[in-house]
């Protein structure tokens, strides 16, 4: 159990920008301590997920960042994913639509 604290806390350091903190209050500190410790949770199950492919999920991510999309008055248009979006998408079973509806 330790062991793995340690690893989280070493991803925190290393890969999530935690530390230097630049908050002012200590409930500041808090949210932010709480949205680390999600999105740590999030990254390790989409490693978890992503074991049988080639790619971890840092690659995952760094792919996925790159899907651009055009927002319009009624619609959002999502630009046609890449084979590797694709294979990435569908081993998370996560669709991947080509337009959305505007709801503002």
């Amino acid at each position: 159990m330790r062991q793995s604290i340690e690893q989280v806390f070493d991803l925190y350091k290393n890969n999530a920008d935690l530390l230097p903190l630049r908050t002012h209050g200590e409930d500041t500190f808090r949210g932010h301590l709480m949205l680390s410790f999600l999105s740590t949770i999030a990254y390790m199950l989409v490693n978890k997920s992503l074991d049988g492919l080639k790619f971890c999920a840092d690659g995952a991510f760094r792919s996925l960042q790159n899907l651009k999309c055009k927002v319009f008055d009624d619609r959002i248009l999502i630009k046609e994913a890449s084979k590797k979006d694709n294979d990435i998408a569908k081993h998370l079973r996560i669709e991947l639509p080509l337009e959305l509806p505007v709801s503002f």
